[in-house]
């Protein structure tokens, strides 16, 4: 789940930012999923979903578990958006057999 007005998206978002080791960490793994992302998701909220995308793909890719369960549809993944200001959250399209990554668009 990401979420509105996040920080560590925004200090991502900035080049120019300097980090400490953790927070370096985020932002660069942060980065690589904004960097993948259509060029106009690189507002706050599409960079934000487009780290949400990163850690499902991340989480599909690197547990066997994770990714066998939901080939045999006994889990279900689901990228999530918060947004602070309404308290609505916004899901994507759950992460299944049929398909490997989120969608780019989200549903209420």
């Amino acid at each position: 789940m990401g979420h509105e007005s996040c920080g560590v998206v925004k200090a991502a978002l900035a080049p120019e930012h300097a980090a400490g080791p953790n927070l370096g960490y985020l932002m660069t793994h942060i980065r690589a999923g904004i960097q993948h992302s259509p060029s106009d998701q690189k507002d706050l909220r599409g960079a934000v979903l487009a780290n949400v995308e990163q850690v499902i793909n991340d989480t599909m890719s690197g547990s066997p578990i994770v990714k066998q369960e939901a080939a045999a549809g006994r889990l279900q993944v689901v990228g999530a958006y918060y947004e602070l200001g309404s308290g609505t959250v916004v899901f994507s399209d759950p992460i299944g057999a049929a398909s490997r990554s989120i969608p780019a668009s989200t549903h209420k």
